[in-house]
């Protein structure tokens, strides 16, 4: 008998979740059978200087041989792929790679760059599967994988831990099943045994699915000498590199990139631009702070030297960058003031 481990998957199964989805994707994975026949790959937004054990905490409670990637490899039934900290998991044909390439939503690995490879390479072959989690990443892999044919479906957003991402994903993907997760693998399993029709010819898939680059899955040349951006400038600039942000409209769904790569949608880039911010303001109250140990060191020599007019002029500045140390501090201190201790919240959150 064969090995279903020694079988190239001809069918794939994307999971994407973020915050709270570590048990969703858990309860998914007991309920599905050893033999199952596709590949199964799974990103969960963590922190790039964890310590990777998502793949061996799934591997007590299923039956699949649960693999945390360490470099590419043939794409194989009954497998568990697994995206390690501070790398994109993509498909490439019948293979799986690691890239290091730039963020996407902030976060590596980030779910979309699965979903739109998976949509690229298998079709009408692919689940996309949405879990619970903060924002939207995998709203644009969904609209992909389903334009190319493939079944999309979300964990019921009143299950969810973090609703965000199944209910974008509802409102940008267009949905086959919303269901809770003690479902999800009864439907998975009678979608891979009936088969499924397949979705339009290859020529006008590639066509339809073809993306703009670079990407986290396409890093390539920077497309300032590429000329490859068609899409008008938007006022903004990326909060991880400084460069300007490209807008990408597809229907309801905002999109930004930057000649680099990086990529975001408005929720991302809001909370990229309050983590910039909060940077912006530390940094402003540092140059504040040793602006007035600079003048109060000046302060000294002059009255020491009498100089009257020369002290009362320092004075009245330090005085006046003390209110304004004093205003930023409790800009930056104050949960209720700072918009961008919402962002560290969301951040934890989704490392959880």
């Amino acid at each position: 008998m064969v090995s279903a481990l020694t079988v190239p998957a001809t069918r794939v199964i994307v999971v994407g979740a973020s915050a709270g989805g570590i048990t969703a994707v858990r309860t998914l994975l007991n309920k599905l059978p050893k033999d199952i026949p596709a590949a199964i790959f799974v990103v969960v937004h963590t922190s790039p200087d964890g310590p990777g054990r998502l793949a061996t905490v799934l591997n007590r409670v299923t039956r699949l041989t649960v693999v945390k990637p360490e470099y590419d490899g043939l794409i194989r039934n009954g497998c568990v792929y697994v995206a390690p900290p501070d790398y994109h998991l993509i498909i490439d044909g019948r293979h799986l790679r690691l890239t290091h390439g730039p963020r996407e939503h902030r976060f590596r690995p980030a779910v979309d760059p699965l979903f739109r490879t998976a949509a690229e390479h298998y079709g009408a072959r692919t689940i996309g599967i949405v879990l619970s989690g903060h924002m939207a990443d995998g709203a644009h892999g969904m609209a992909l994988i389903k334009r190319a044919g493939g079944v999309t479906m979300v964990q019921h957003p009143d299950e969810a831990q973090a609703p965000s991402m199944p209910l974008n994903a509802m409102r940008r993907g267009g949905i086959d099943y919303v269901l809770p997760i003690e479902e999800m693998a009864r439907v998975i399993m009678g979608l891979l045994m009936q088969g499924r029709r397949r979705g339009t010819r290859k020529s006008q898939r590639k066509r339809q699915l073809k993306t703009e680059i670079p990407t986290p899955e396409r890093p390539g040349t920077d497309a300032l000498r590429t000329h490859e951006f068609k899409d008008p400038l938007s006022p903004f600039t990326c909060p991880d590199c400084g460069g300007a942000l490209r807008e990408i409209k597809e229907k309801d769904l905002v999109r930004y990139r930057c000649h680099v790569g990086h990529g975001f949608n408005s929720e991302s880039l809001r909370d990229g631009m309050d983590e910039k911010l909060e940077e912006t303001l530390w940094s402003a109250l540092r140059a504040i702070e040793e602006n007035i140990e600079l003048r109060s060191r000046m302060l000294t020599r002059a009255k020491d030297r009498r100089l009257t007019a020369f002290t009362r002029a320092l004075d009245r500045e330090i005085a006046e960058m003390k209110q304004r140390a004093a205003a930023l501090r409790r800009l930056l201190l104050d949960p209720r003031e700072h918009a961008v201790s919402r962002t560290r919240s969301r951040k934890r959150q989704a490392h959880d």
